[in-house]
């Protein structure tokens, strides 16, 4: 959310005095200086509601702007001076109506969009687009990219996987705070992964939880011909998580939460050269 209001909420703001106070149109309608008021909330709620939304150039919309602008402040200016000297008490009425719902209608949005913006922040979906993986230095070739945790639990994760070599690997770990990417099978961890072996062979998967604890290996049923594979991990309030593949889940199971405090993008080749694009990156923490 990159602006306080949504265009919702615009347009809740702007359209709530004209509904509330729609009884003195029919029976005060004759009244010139409420129709003066009128005029002025209806320029307003246009400044609102359309003030950021034109598809012009960039100085015909500035404009605009300056121009409604300058409405909203002429009307309310004169409508006020009307006011004052006025001593119809139905003006003054309707004013304080108007008044009273805006103040309503701002303090609840406001309050509710600043627990909203909080809970973005907080548990907000963070995205990159890329990273590509190749051999290492290190045990079994492995390349790896932490995600930043800041201290959460992740809660679900995303990506595409695009192998450009034909051994490869690729997937995630997830562990708990004392422990890193390597090695790859440890306690208290969940490692998943998709892989293919040769150009034109089939890919498979493997899950491994607490090392070798509970382990799956099962073939995918395409071949490794250098497509994307869709990569999706997601966990539930009961810890209960799955590990889906192009759609369809391949592991699943109960961990314990506190393997969910690190989280790594992992690539190897078991010491072959390799190199894997992971794209369309996304996770979200809890």
């Amino acid at each position: 959310m990159n602006q306080l209001w949504s265009d919702n909420q615009k347009l809740v703001i702007a359209g709530a005095p004209f509904v509330v106070s729609a009884p003195f149109y029919a029976i005060y309608g004759t009244n010139p200086q409420l129709w003066i008021l009128i005029v002025a909330l209806l320029l307003t709620a246009i400044h609102l509601v359309l003030g950021f939304r034109f598809f012009f150039s960039s100085f015909i919309q500035i404009f605009i702007r300056a121009l409604l602008s300058a409405l909203v402040v002429f009307a309310f200016t004169y409508a006020i001076i009307e006011i004052i000297q006025s001593t119809d008490y139905i003006v003054w009425f309707y004013l304080g109506i108007v008044l009273f719902t805006w103040s309503i209608i701002i303090v609840v949005l406001s309050r509710y969009n600043i627990r909203l913006i909080k809970s973005l922040k907080h548990r907000g979906l963070i995205t990159f687009t890329t990273w590509t993986a190749f051999i290492t230095g290190r045990d079994q070739g492995t390349d790896s990219k932490e995600l930043i945790l800041d201290g959460d639990n992740i809660k679900q994760l995303s990506f595409r996987v695009k192998p450009k070599s034909g051994y490869w690997r690729a997937g995630f770990k997830l562990c708990d705070a004392n422990q890193s990417d390597l090695p790859l099978r440890s306690q208290d961890s969940l490692l998943f992964h998709v892989g293919g072996e040769q150009p034109g062979g089939f890919i498979g998967v493997s899950g491994y939880i607490n090392g070798y604890e509970k382990e799956i290996h099962k073939p995918l049923g395409f071949k490794n011909d250098g497509g994307s594979i869709d990569v999706n991990f997601e966990i539930n309030d009961k810890n209960w998580f799955k590990c889906i593949v192009n759609g369809s889940t391949q592991f699943e199971d109960r961990v314990n939460p506190k393997i969910l405090k690190k989280a790594y993008l992992l690539a190897w080749g078991d010491g072959i050269n390799f190199e894997v694009d992971f794209e369309n990156i996304s996770y979200q923490k809890r």
